[in-house]
């Protein structure tokens, strides 16, 4: 199980790696498509490094460090109780799960809401390559995947009504969430 904790610990630090690399270099470009390669790039090459085998002056040192050190225990009388089998590896993979697990939810409670207001919606126009919505409830202009949500009561010119139509319309054709 420690085996899975450092890989996932290796794959967070890339994550981390490649986010500030990214926010510091190219979140301010404009080069949108470029952006969106990089990102989707890191993620597999975040998953992908850790799984590398380095050579060199790593294999040479390891046999310097061949004697174990005594284990040290803190902690009180009841802590040793509630937790004497367990070690902090598995600690740190059990609190990584329940990020995972409120994530999860989250993400499910998220899709749950968006469901109900694709179904509670006035459908305004249904077309073969989008579906507009007027959620009755949330005043809002947005889309997902091939829905547009286009509230009735804004307030826009005929123009920006446009704009902002067909800025949405890219979302759609692009498949955008």
């Amino acid at each position: 199980m420690s085996v899975l904790l450092i890989y996932l610990f290796e794959v967070s630090v890339c994550l981390g790696a490649f986010y500030l690399l990214y926010k510091l270099a190219f979140a301010k470009q404009k080069y949108f498509n470029l952006n969106r390669w990089y990102l989707l790039m890191v993620l597999i090459l975040s998953f992908v490094i850790p799984t590398m085998q380095l050579q060199g002056g790593i294999s040479s040192v390891s046999g310097m460090y061949s004697g174990l050190l005594e284990e040290i225990r803190i902690g009180t009388q009841l802590g040793q109780a509630l937790f004497s089998n367990l070690s902090w590896q598995e600690a740190l993979l059990m609190l990584y799960g329940l990020g995972v697990l409120i994530s999860a939810v989250r993400l499910g409670r998220q899709l749950y809401t968006l469901n109900q207001m694709i179904r509670t919606s006035e459908r305004l126009a249904v077309n073969k390559s989008y579906v507009l919505l007027s959620p009755r409830d949330r005043k809002m202009i947005g889309s997902f995947f091939n829905y547009i949500f286009w509230s009735t009561e804004e307030s826009f010119s005929q123009a920006e009504k446009q704009l902002v139509f067909d800025h949405e319309m890219v979302h759609v054709s692009q498949k955008h969430s």
